[in-house]
């Protein structure tokens, strides 16, 4: 992963970095390479955010779509109970109405 090499007793060392990890795709692609220069780390700590926050998001709208539907379905049990009271349903077709909203 480093290479090292000794020019007038001074040890340097440099990490090959391929181009798969140079350019991560993914959070978990990051290693501790893609942090030693300012500017890399830079770049990867907004790739970082960006994926954080689009992830965020993502977690909002399943949320959102989540009570969306339970009012929705919420809203059919309540047209069924009214139904049923004024006796335009049976009472079988009223179970039948329940067993496919659930």
């Amino acid at each position: 992963m480093y290479k090292q090499f000794v020019i007038c007793d001074i040890i340097f060392s440099y990490s090959e970095i391929t181009p798969k990890s140079k350019y991560p795709r993914y959070i978990n692609d990051l290693k501790i390479d893609n942090f030693i220069t300012p500017k890399r780390a830079r770049k990867n700590l907004i790739f970082v955010k960006k994926q954080h926050n689009s992830a965020l998001k993502k977690i909002k709208n399943v949320k959102l779509q989540n009570q969306r539907l339970k009012n929705k379905i919420k809203s059919y049990d309540q047209l069924i109970k009214t139904l049923e009271q004024k006796t335009l349903v049976s009472e079988n077709a009223t179970n039948f109405l329940k067993v496919i909203i659930v």
